[in-house]
């Protein structure tokens, strides 16, 4: 009998080390027949690679809930899948012991895995424990490749359609329109500031770093002007991926705003049902000075082969100023009283176009000529097509956040200076800003404008003089 249980407990062992011993139902066959994997077989069936991949590859494959892919927002792609199935085939024990796993088709980014007491998280899904840890083979013999499956609660998401490698954190600043974001997420004047401080490599450098990235529409002139190397220092989280579900709220982490004269650190904070970034500058400067601020995090969790990247509302650690009456004042006070501007608001007070300074509520860029240029015009004979108010249409922009001529730059160098594109009050003006030799010039319809003054601060937007309207003269 002794000899008996001995020889069992001997040929149990084998057989728990060599799974290729026994016969055992592949992964794929699980997922096919059992209605609980129902969604995730809807995203692989039009995939003709991923279901070879997973019949054939040693491979981890991370399956949502049917529940998950209900209530996820997005229309699905089939080249999601590929963004489920991992090299290598790893146990929830392993899964403990690593911070990061590559994907099968190595054009995504990694899948970030986060220890946490709650459970294990890849990126901002929970593995749901208790159903995962399955083992399969896709074949039986000693062809077969082991494979292990686990059920997770929640739909992984690159967020960047089709990739051809796998992105960092400095390819979303430099053309984030690659990733399925919301409308209006726009991060030129943050890139812009980036590279004015020479600070791109931190966005591109290996590593596991979480990056909080303020979107166009949170800046204005003095916070544009504000954004310095620390502060940019202070938007960096090193050596952390910190996905918002497996994060602690409250808990600080250190910044790249680390050294002497400023320290900064950043947390996690939820109120109501939004979930916001607090930045505390607990030793300041001047330029920095100590305080807190929160911004919300409008697109959070966006996975990147360096780690994580929030969207925010704002930037941090840069502080409200308060409008002073002078040299703050209304655009229309800035028009009245400079005789060098008196052309365009004598236009707008004829034609009635001046009342839309006090219709709204949000802030404008108007681009005016100034006088001499008018006076040119009208000695040469010219006129241009269209009504006056047609024209001040043209160069009237309204939108939440005034756009400066570094803004305007930046949009433009972002697009390799081909076409900024911004609606204006009479339609959609394309045209590309340029710096040469100091100076600001518009570029459109061939002809190049020299801006003369920009960004004349006001209450309700800014203003840029020009030599010359964005017209054609006939």
């Amino acid at each position: 009998m002794l000899l008996f249980c001995l020889c069992f407990s001997i040929i149990s062992e084998i057989l728990s080390q060599n799974p290729s011993n026994y016969a055992q139902r592949s992964i794929y066959n699980k997922i096919k027949q059992e209605d609980e994997f129902q969604g995730f077989v809807g995203l692989i069936q039009h995939n003709r690679d991923a279901t070879m991949d997973l019949i054939r590859h040693e491979l981890t494959i991370f399956v949502p809930t049917n529940s998950a892919f209900e209530n996820y927002p997005y229309p699905l792609h089939s080249d999601l899948a590929f963004y489920h199935m991992a090299n290598e085939s790893r146990t929830l024990k392993d899964l403990k012991t690593i911070q990061n796993i590559s994907t099968i088709e190595d054009n995504f980014p990694k899948l970030w895995i986060t220890k946490t007491d709650e459970g294990v998280f890849i990126n901002n899904a929970k593995i749901i424990e208790f159903r995962s840890d399955y083992p399969g083979r896709t074949r039986n013999g000693n062809d077969g490749k082991d494979q292990m499956l686990h059920i997770i609660d929640d739909v992984l998401d690159p967020i960047v359609r089709h990739p051809k490698f796998p992105h960092t954190a400095h390819d979303f600043l430099v053309s984030n329109e690659k990733w399925h974001l919301d409308a209006n997420k726009s991060v030129s004047s943050f890139l812009h500031k980036v590279r004015e401080n020479e600070l791109s490599h931190l966005y591109g450098i290996e590593g596991s770093n979480t990056y909080f990235i303020p979107v166009d529409r949170g800046f204005d002139t003095q916070k544009f002007k504000k954004l310095t190397k620390n502060s940019i220092f202070g938007h960096i989280v090193p050596g952390y991926v910190l996905f918002t579900r497996p994060t602690m709220r409250r808990l600080n982490y250190e910044t790249m705003a680390n050294g002497h004269d400023i320290y900064m650190v950043l947390s996690f904070e939820e109120i109501g049902n939004k979930l916001y970034v607090k930045g505390s500058t607990i030793t300041g400067t001047d330029e920095n000075p100590k305080g807190e601020m929160m911004a919300e995090l409008l697109n959070a969790n966006i996975p990147v082969q360096n780690g994580v990247v929030h969207l925010i509302s704002e930037p941090l650690g840069i502080f409200k100023k308060v409008l002073k009456p002078f040299p703050y004042l209304p655009i229309m006070h800035k028009l009245s009283t400079d005789p060098e501007l008196s052309t365009v608001y004598d236009m707008g007070e004829t034609t009635g176009f001046n009342k839309i300074f006090t219709t709204n509520n949000l802030s404008f860029t108007y681009f005016v000529a100034q006088d001499f240029a008018w006076r040119q015009i009208k000695k040469k004979g010219l006129s241009f097509s269209g009504t006056d108010v047609d024209l001040l249409k043209r160069h009237l922009i309204i939108s939440e956040v005034p756009y400066t001529m570094e803004s305007l730059l930046s949009l433009s160098s972002g697009r390799n200076y081909t076409h900024v594109e911004l609606k204006t009050v009479g339609g959609f003006l394309r045209f590309v800003v340029l710096l040469i030799e100091d100076s600001y010039f518009i570029r459109w319809n061939k002809m190049y404008i020299k801006v003369l003054r920009s960004n004349y601060e006001c209450s309700d937007g800014l203003v840029h003089i020009l030599a010359g309207p964005i017209a054609i003269l006939n």
